[in-house]
């Protein structure tokens, strides 16, 4: 009996220590298994850092697949299926050049996906590259309500799960098996996503072509945690663009209709927050163009210039004889945690260094509270709950806490009449600057946040019943234009 063929996908931009870590990592755990032929190839993405050259050097017997440009994870990965589907692959392992494989990864794939002729996409188990103790996911739900993402099992400890075989909507491709030869039947990954929700998408699709998509506990990779990514212009750009574009090819009628309503109505809220209350103007710029390019409908890789500008808040700004003032005269201080755990540790470590004599207090949304339960327990908040503001009101009164600060680039979550200050934050926990913000009193600052979001809610139904309406082929045209392979 021929044993069968599985081909081996890394995908590679501009991470040329990141690679050299994967693939070390996936001919160890390759290593020693005979049942299968295997062929492991690099699919880079016209990188402009060494890693070619470290390929060269390091692998040389090593193939590679060099894209003429940056095709982004969709159009990198479908390079993948192509290949596999051509040269009569039985399946295609696809891997993330940020991820690195755990010993067992690839048996644990394989077994899930025999288990059962009708699974489609296996997922591995993925766990925090900063502690692997925790789960960063086991692939995901997508919300009947909203259409957010609902990841399963995140971060929460590395248990030996029951459920070993978990079916979801869809899973993470930092590292996924795909039945190649069912690829004629659900098609590959859009690559009008260029980043984020590619998967996803493709992931409902196949369970609407009746295939199923699932988890495994039995194999682990570790990667970044998807809860600990750092939000930029770039970042909001793609995230709400494909949001909407995501809904448009996946969903029909009055459902379709009902989720673009919600999630511009959402985008346009935000908008109001970054740019009245944040005054984050980079961020209001990429809410615009994501807006403006789903309506005209431009996908791929964006074309327009966000990062140019400065993503710091445009308050006034102090110099560092005030941010020692600001520290130094408040005993009690609350520091709202939403950047990532490694950066807020580096953080605090900073602020308790230089201001000993003053209490941190971090505040946590309840979802992550796991990852910081290296903390002092008394200075750890949760946030949890519909009355949670109300609730942390009470505990900042009782705890005399004097000034609230806010991590860069996150919308102001905390409403209260407290100065309220913001840090720009570097990635190593330097404190650059910060900024002050406009003083409200409690209520007039709820009330004017909730108008401006109001406001931007019925504006974004608006402009999209419009789109809608103007144009009633929007939808046909989309569908028709697609390539999938």
């Amino acid at each position: 009996m021929n044993s069968m063929k599985v081909f081996v996908g890394l995908l590679n931009w501009n991470r040329c220590d990141d690679l050299r870590r994967l693939i070390k990592s996936v001919l160890k755990d390759l290593s020693g298994q005979s049942n299968y032929n295997f062929e492991v190839a690099v699919i880079d993405n016209a990188s402009t850092d060494k890693s070619i050259q470290m390929l060269d050097l390091e692998f040389p017997d090593l193939k590679k697949i060099i894209n003429n440009t940056n095709l982004g994870g969709s159009g990198g990965f479908n390079t993948v299926l192509r290949y596999a589907a051509t040269q009569g692959f039985d399946f295609a392992w696809l891997l993330d050049n940020d991820a690195e494989v755990l010993p067992g990864a690839f048996q644990g794939l394989m077994f899930s996906m025999e288990s059962d002729q009708k699974i489609a996409l296996v997922g591995s188990k993925v766990l925090h590259r900063d502690d692997s103790s925790i789960i960063s996911e086991l692939g995901a739900k997508i919300s009947a309500f909203s259409t957010f993402p609902i990841p399963q099992f995140s971060n929460i400890p590395n248990l030996d799960l029951k459920a070993q075989i978990i079916d979801v909507d869809y899973v993470a491709i930092c590292s996924a098996l795909v039945r190649v030869s069912l690829l004629n039947t659900f098609g590959a990954l859009d690559e009008r996503f260029f980043l984020m929700w590619d998967d996803m998408e493709w992931g409902m699709r196949i369970r609407n072509h009746g295939y199923r998509v699932v988890a495994t506990s039995l194999s682990e990779v570790v990667h970044p945690g998807f809860s600990e990514r750092t939000l930029s212009p770039l970042f909001v750009y793609y995230a709400w663009r494909n949001h909407l574009y995501f809904i448009a090819v996946t969903y029909s009628g009055i459902r379709r209709i009902f989720y673009l309503c919600y999630i511009s109505g959402l985008l346009h809220a935000a908008k109001i927050n970054a740019q009245y209350v944040n005054k984050n103007f980079p961020f209001v710029k990429a809410y615009n163009l994501a807006f403006r390019d789903f309506c005209e409908a431009k996908f791929g890789k964006m074309d327009r210039s966000i990062e140019a500008f400065s993503c710091a808040g445009s308050g006034d700004l102090f110099k560092d004889k005030d941010i020692e003032a600001l520290f130094g005269t408040n005993n009690v201080v609350l520091l709202s945690a939403d950047r990532s755990v490694a950066v807020v540790k580096l953080t605090i470590d900073v602020l308790k260094g230089r201001f000993p004599n003053t209490r941190f207090i971090i505040l946590v949304n309840y979802s992550r509270k796991y990852l910081f339960r290296w903390y002092n327990h008394n200075d750890l908040w949760i946030r949890k709950g519909i009355f949670r503001d109300f609730y942390l009101y009470k505990q900042m009164k009782i705890n005399k806490v004097k000034s609230i600060f806010i991590f860069e680039n996150v919308p102001i979550k905390i409403l209260f009449s407290l100065t309220k200050n913001q840090l720009t934050v570097s990635n190593t926990g330097e404190i650059i600057k910060v900024s002050n913000f406009r003083l409200y009193n409690g209520f007039s600052l709820w009330a004017n946040i909730s108008l401006r979001r109001f406001i931007g809610m019925v504006n974004g139904f608006i402009m999209i019943l419009s789109k809608i309406f103007m144009n009633p082929n929007f939808f046909r045209n989309l569908a028709k234009s697609r390539k999938l392979i």
